[in-house]
Formats: C-alpha cells, sequence, structure tokens
C-alpha cells in the first residue's frame, strides 16, 4: 500500500467489496458530482487499483513459485534413477540434471544445511523412529498374492512397488538384498537394503518418483551419533577447488582424491548425493559419508567400495540382524576346462544351513565342514563338452525356510594341446590299456577318498623346489608311438629335473595324511595322499617313497625322490591332483587359496 493510505481513512471493507463488484478496475471512474469530490474518488480509485493489482501479483507470484519450490523439493529427495547424474554439482548443473531452477535449487540446499532433517524423509533417531507395526523391521515376513520376490541370501520378501523399483535398477548388483520388510517410518512405507533405504512416495503412484532412495547416510550418521560428536561433520568454510579437489557449498564439504574420482567416474550424484562429512578413519578403512550413503577406501587394497550402510544401521539401531547367508565362488561365471570350481556357503549370523543339497549339472555337491562354512568342490573334466551349467543350492536356515540359490556359469573351452610318446620295444606293452586299467583299480579306494574337512589351509606349493622342466602338460591328447588308438588325456604335470638324474627330493605340497604307498603298472612306485573333502594328490614313477601308510603330512616333508619306474622315458616326476576321482589342474590349488 502507498504510504499516503495511512494518513486518511478508506472505505470500510464492505464498501471496497462493493465497489469492485459494481466498478470495473479499468477505465473512466464514474462521474463527479464536484470537482473536489472528483479528485478524491480518483485518489480512492487509484489506491483501489494499486491495492488489487498487487494483491493479483502476488497471488500470481505465489501460484508460480509454490508448484516449482514443491518440484525443487521432491527433485532433491528423489533418485528414481540410477548413476546418471553429473559428476560434479554447480547450480547449473543441479537445473540441468533436476528440471529445477538453480535459485530454487540452491535455496533447498540452504535449508536443508541448516536442517538436514526436518525437510524430505527423516531419519528416525532412537527416540523418534515411528515403527507401526507389531514387529521388529526386521522380522521375516510372508509371501502375499502381490507380486514379490524372495530374497534367500537375507530371507526377506521384496514386494511391489518396491519391487520393480530394485529389479529395474541394478538388483542387489547395486542396492544389495533387503535387510528388512517394509515397514512404516515417519509416516512413509520404507524398506531397507544392504546398501540403500527406499521410500514409497503414494502421492506419485504410477508416476517416475513413486519409489525414490531415502537418505541412508544421513540415518546411519545420526544412529551413530556422530554429527554431534564427530568434527568430520563440521561445515567447512570455502575453499578453491583443485584438480584433486572439489568443494560443495550446498553441504560446506569437500570430495578430494579417490572418494571424488570414484564419486565423479560412477556418476554417483543420484545414488549417493553430497557429502555430508570429511574423510576420517573409522575400524582401519578410511570412510566418508553422503546423503544417502557412505563409501569406505581399504588402504591394504587400496580401493574405494560402497559400505554397507543398512547393516551398519541395522547395528547401531540395535535391530535384529536378518538371517543372512554368503555364497563364495572360486570363479564367479566363467570357468576352464579342467579347473576346480570351489563352492562355499556360510552365515555372518552365527547359523548353520541344514540339509544343504547342491548340483552343478548333474553332478551333485557333496559339502563338508570349514569351520562355520560350508564347502564342496567340483572338478570340471577336460572331457566336459563347454556350454553353460546351471549351479544349483536348497537348504534350510534356523527357522526351518527353505533357501534356493540358482546361477549359471559358463564352461569356457581350453586348448590343452597335444604329444607323442615314444617308447622303446620292451616296453611297448605299457602302452596296453590294460597297465591304466590295473593301476585304476588299485587305486579306486583313494579316488573314492572322502573326509568332511579340509586337512590342508593355504595355497599349495610345486613338489620340486630343484629347477624342473615341464615335459608333458595337464590333459594334454597324448598318443604312445603314433597310434591313434592309445589317445588319452594326459592326468597331471611331468616335471623333469634340469639335472637329468634321479633322486631329486619331492616334497608335500599341503597338508594332507599318506593314503597309498605301492608300485603300479603303468605309473611305477606311488604314493597317493588324502588332502580332505575328496581332494587327492599322487606322486608317480619314484626312485622311493620316504613315507609310511597313515601318516601325516605338513608341506614340505619329504615324500620320496624322482625316479624313473614305470611307463617314463626318463627321470621325471608325474604330479596329479583329483577331486572326487576326477582329474583337475594342479596348478588351481597354487594359484588359489581354495581352503578358504
Amino acid at each position: 500500500m502507498p504510504a499516503n493510505n495511512k494518513r486518511e481513512k478508506g472505505p470500510s471493507q464492505e464498501e471496497r467489496r462493493r465497489k469492485a463488484i459494481n466498478q470495473p478496475l479499468v477505465g473512466p471512474p464514474r462521474s463527479p458530482t464536484n470537482n473536489y469530490e472528483g479528485r478524491r474518488n480518483k485518489r480512492t480509485a487509484d489506491r483501489r487499483l494499486r491495492t488489487v493489482s498487487s494483491i493479483i501479483a502476488i497471488i500470481l507470484l505465489l501460484a508460480l513459485l509454490v508448484p516449482l519450490f514443491s518440484t525443487c523439493v521432491q527433485q532433491r529427495t528423489s533418485s528414481s534413477g540410477l548413476f546418471d547424474g553429473p559428476h560434479n554439482v554447480s547450480a547449473a548443473e543441479l537445473e540441468a540434471n533436476t528440471g529445477v531452477p538453480a535459485l530454487l535449487s540452491q535455496a533447498w540446499y540452504v535449508l536443508g544445511r541448516n536442517a538436514p532433517l526436518t525437510l524430505a524423509v527423516p531419519p528416525p533417531t532412537a527416540a523418534s523412529a515411528s515403527v507401526t507395526q507389531s514387529v521388529t523391521p526386521t522380522t521375516s515376513g510372508n509371501a502375499s498374492t502381490d507380486s514379490s520376490y524372495f530374497a534367500n541370501e537375507t530371507g526377506h520378501y521384496i514386494k511391489s512397488p518396491f519391487l520393480a523399483y530394485w529389479s529395474s535398477n541394478g538388483k542387489d548388483n547395486v542396492f544389495g538384498y533387503p535387510l528388512s520388510e517394509a515397514f512404516e517410518q515417519d509416516g512413509q512405507q520404507v524398506q531397507l537394503f544392504d546398501q540403500a533405504l527406499l521410500v514409497y512416495h503414494p502421492e506419485l503412484k504410477g508416476q517416475k518418483g513413486e519409489v525414490q532412495l531415502g537418505f541412508l547416510g544421513q540415518q546411519l550418521a545420526a544412529a551413530q551419533n556422530l554429527f554431534a560428536t564427530n568434527p568430520a561433520f563440521a561445515p567447512l568454510a570455502p575453499i578453491t577447488d583443485t584438480a584433486n579437489q572439489r568443494y560443495f557449498p550446498e553441504s560446506n564439504h569437500t570430495l578430494a582424491y579417490a572418494f571424488k574420482s570414484f564419486w565423479q567416474n560412477n556418476g554417483l550424484l543420484k545414488f549417493l548425493g553430497l557429502p555430508i562429512s570429511q574423510e576420517f578413519s573409522s575400524d582401519g578403512l578410511t570412510v566418508q559419508y553422503f546423503e544417502r550413503g557412505r563409501l569406505e577406501y581399504n588402504p591394504q587394497t587400496q580401493k574405494v567400495d560402497y559400505s554397507n550402510s543398512g547393516d551398519l544401521l541395522l547395528a547401531a539401531k540395535g535391530w535384529p540382524l536378518p538371517s543372512k547367508f554368503n555364497l563364495g565362488l572360486n570363479f564367479s561365471s566363467k570357468i576352464e576346462l579342467g579347473r576346480t570350481l570351489a563352492v562355499r556357503v556360510w552365515s555372518d549370523n552365527a547359523w548353520q544351513p541344514e540339509t544343504i543339497k547342491g548340483k552343478f549339472g548333474g553332478d551333485d555337491l557333496k559339502f563338508g565342514q570349514n569351520g562355520p562354512t560350508l564347502k564342496a568342490f567340483e572338478p570340471i573334466s577336460p572331457s566336459v563338452q563347454p556350454a553353460p551349467y546351471r549351479l544349483t543350492l536348497s537348504f534350510n536356515d534356523q527357522t526351518g525356510r527353505l533357501r534356493q540359490w540358482s546361477q549359471v556359469i559358463t564352461v569356457t573351452n581350453r586348448d590343452f594341446g597335444t604329444q607323442d610318446l615314444i617308447l622303446p620295444p620292451d616296453q611297448l606293452y605299457l602302452a596296453d590299456h590294460k597297465a591304466d586299467d590295473y593301476d585304476d583299480a588299485m587305486l579306486d579306494s583313494v579316488y573314492k577318498a572322502w573326509s568332511p574337512q579340509p586337512l590342508w589351509t593355504g595355497a599349495w606349493q610345486y613338489p620340486l623346489k630343484l629347477d624342473w622342466t615341464l615335459t608333458t602338460g595337464f590333459a594334454q591328447r597324448r598318443t604312445i608311438n603314433g597310434k591313434s588308438d592309445t589317445l588319452y588325456y594326459h592326468g597331471g604335470l611331468d616335471m623333469a629335473p634340469n639335472t637329468g638324474a634321479e633322486g631329486g627330493a619331492i616334497y608335500a605340497p599341503a597338508a594332507g595324511k599318506v593314503v597309498y604307498i605301492g608300485a603300479l603298472q603303468a605309473r611305477g612306485t606311488t604314493v597317493a595322499l588324502d588332502h580332505g573333502l575328496g581332494v587327492t594328490s599322487y606322486y608317480f614313477h619314484l626312485a622311493k617313497s620316504s613315507v609310511h601308510m597313515g601318516q601325516t603330512v605338513q608341506p614340505g616333508d619329504l615324500l620320496g625322490t624322482v625316479g624313473t619306474t614305470g611307463r617314463a622315458t626318463g627321470p621325471h616326476l608325474h604330479w596329479e591332483v583329483r577331486v572326487n576321482g576326477l582329474i583337475t589342474d594342479p596348478r588351481t590349488f597354487i594359484e588359489q587359496d581354495l581352503s578358504k
């Protein structure tokens, strides 16, 4: 209103209402009765015109700003898309990324910085958490008629609408597995995952943004009381950006070096949001908190990775951990012919899978116990057809619930090469398969040896410490004196001493138990060790053995010496490893620690 309106009493509210109805806002006023009255009426009309115009302008401005501000808040709290945000954030970039004018985006960030836990989905504290269901959020739920998926790894269901969002945005590779059922938090339906909190917005049902990422990082920091106690969360004054460091005025924190590169290269603005702390040390790791999660740097591996912020939140809240199990494979999706697949199943919650069964293709897996871990080995025979094969597991957890797991692993081809072995006339009888059949019959009980626990730890070593040359590789296709009817796979590694002489020491490559000593027709003087879980090793063509039956050996213990007994054209050790009676490349046990 103009200031001079304060010096005279204007028309009453009722009079202004009637005049506004009866007199147009524009155009000539009604004829005055005299000049004084005309001038007074003109001033009144002018004031009325300015008043109404101001009111209309304010209404129009509010009509424009309120939807934009609401959109800004929704966009700021939403991350319905993953890994597609800008690498660095600025006013212009925020506008391009969210579709919200930069001014409003900055206004949101200022408000959010001053009251980060009250504007969107406020993370509940121990005192304010509002879980309205009668059970804790981590109590396993029941299947429903709605679309649902049971996560065997954690024993929880993912149901609509969270299931569609989880499935279409990377599943467990991005979010991990559910750590809770859906539950109510501060009036909203949420579900907690290993690396994310999903929030349901019914007002956006059927639209983009119906399910959004919640502020898991903020909730975790609040639950751990870090905002008040950790100086890394104190806001920083603006600093100049460099190639290795970026300051975010929206959150008053910086990203630097490895964390900056990881956040930037993976486009994590939408998935993690902005940093809400500086880097600091925690439990031997360097960590940094973000609005929606946490990153950690392992100084031993020198790698940045996502923290399982959901698991950390459960621990901070004191909520029960889910019935979670872990699956470990030494070859995750592809395995070469002749290698050994190791399958490990274990739980972080001190429960043991019961009645476990497994298959790889048509082969049954046989599980043994290794501390809290169940383990099975599957040899991939050189004669197997390269193709995809399905690995399946089923077992009951501690509640009796059936868990099932399935994955396709592709067996890939491998060129083992060929070799023609020349035997002198006085040894041609050894080319007869009857010699191999005899040896196999003598070793049959050793092939079937199986103990429920591994007898070794750590990676294996080669059984020869002297200089040697590989004269025949694993699974080479071998003929004898050029006869194709003698074609077969060479079962191990032929290791010939570079001295060309007998007598070189042969050592145990890993701990085990002596289960065979004897003379065979094709393989000569032989020692065999049982290493547990169906893994056995063989030492052929020995000049002599240095162990006795039933002896327990440790890595480096003397087994015997190199010789030329049996089907041998010169001094060498034939070293063979079998899993469940089938030949496998011994080098897999050297290259990988399969005892874990």
